[in-house]
C-alpha cells in the first residue's frame, strides 16, 4: 500500500474511534431523556399560601384554598404532600388552567392516599367549569358492591365525557387506598374517538402498571380554550362537595401520552 493510502487508513481508524464513542453517548443521553412537565406541584416548598408550579415555563403557581395544607407525610424521601383535611369541598389548589388549553393529548400522574372512604366523582385533579369543558380525574363507584377504600374506580372526564378503569378488560383489583399511597398514571390521547385512554395504578412498593388488557376508550377530543381552574382535590364543574378526605401528592400534567417506561420514571422519583 502506498504512503497516502495508509495515510487515509490510519485517518479512518481514528476516526471511528474518536466519533463512535460519542453517537453511543449521544444515542443513550437522547434515549434516556425525561418528558417535561407542563405542570408539576410537589408541595415541597415551605410557603403558607401557594403551591409552585415547577412544570415548564411560564410558571402558574396554585393557592392553597380553606384550611388545605401541607404535610410531611408523604410517599417518599423528604418534603411535603397536599391535605384535603376531611373533604369538606372548601380545602384544595386551585391554578390558571393556561397551559392545558388545546392540548390534544395529555397524561396525568399523581400520588393518592385516603384517610376515610370517598364520595363518587370526589376529584383528584379537574379543570371541569359547569359546562364539563377540560378535563376531569376522579374516584368513581366500584362496578359492583358499595364504594368504600378498596373498592372503587378512578376515573377520566374529557368535555362532557367519560370512561373508568372498571371499562378496561379484563381490569385487576385496585389497591386499598385506605392509609396507603397509591400512584396513578393516565394517558389520554384526543385526537383519537376509542382505543385512547389507558390507566395505570402502582403502589410504593409495586411499579406501576397498566390497569387490565389494552385501552378503554373515550371521544372527548383535544381541550378546549376556556375550561376551569385548574383545581386540586375539587372542581369548579359543581358546588357540591367534591374533595376527597385524602393526601395528594407530585401532581404532574404533561402535554404527550408518556411511555410505561417514562411513568414507571415518575413513580420511582417520589416512592
Amino acid at each position: 500500500m502506498d504512503p497516502a493510502g495508509r495515510s487515509r487508513e490510519t485517518l479512518s481508524v481514528v476516526f471511528i474511534r474518536c466519533t463512535l464513542p460519542l453517537l453511543i453517548w449521544v444515542s443513550i443521553s437522547l434515549g434516556s431523556a425525561r418528558a417535561e412537565a407542563v405542570y408539576a406541584f410537589t408541595f415541597d416548598e415551605d410557603s403558607p399560601g401557594s403551591v409552585a408550579d415547577t412544570g415548564r415555563a411560564p410558571a402558574c403557581d396554585g393557592t392553597l384554598q380553606g384550611e388545605a395544607r401541607r404535610t410531611t407525610e408523604r410517599p417518599g424521601g423528604q418534603g411535603y404532600a397536599l391535605d384535603l383535611l376531611e373533604g369538606t369541598g372548601s380545602d384544595y389548589v386551585y391554578a390558571s388552567p393556561e397551559k392545558i388549553q388545546n392540548l390534544p393529548q395529555l397524561t396525568i400522574c399523581a400520588w393518592v392516599r385516603l384517610k376515610d372512604a370517598p364520595q363518587a366523582r370526589d376529584r383528584i385533579v379537574s379543570t371541569f367549569n359547569s359546562s364539563m369543558a377540560g378535563f376531569d380525574l376522579f374516584i368513581e363507584n366500584p362496578p359492583d358492591g358499595a364504594l368504600s377504600t378498596s373498592n372503587y374506580a378512578f376515573g377520566l372526564g374529557v368535555n362532557g365525557k367519560s370512561t373508568n378503569t372498571s371499562r378496561v378488560t379484563a381490569a385487576r383489583p385496585l389497591p386499598d387506598l385506605k392509609d396507603n399511597w397509591v400512584f396513578l398514571a393516565v394517558a389520554y390521547d384526543g385526537t383519537k374517538s376509542d382505543t385512547n385512554v389507558r390507566f395505570y395504578v402502582g403502589t410504593q412498593d409495586a411499579a406501576p402498571e397498566n390497569v387490565g388488557e389494552g385501552y378503554t376508550e373515550l371521544d372527548g377530543g383535544a381541550m378546549p380554550d376556556k375550561m376551569g381552574e385548574l383545581q386540586i382535590g375539587h372542581t369548579s364543574a359543581t358546588q357540591e362537595d367534591r374533595s376527597p378526605p385524602a393526601l395528594i401528592d407530585d401532581v404532574r400534567i404533561y402535554d404527550d401520552l408518556l411511555t410505561p417506561g417514562e411513568i414507571k420514571e415518575i413513580w420511582a422519583q417520589n416512592r
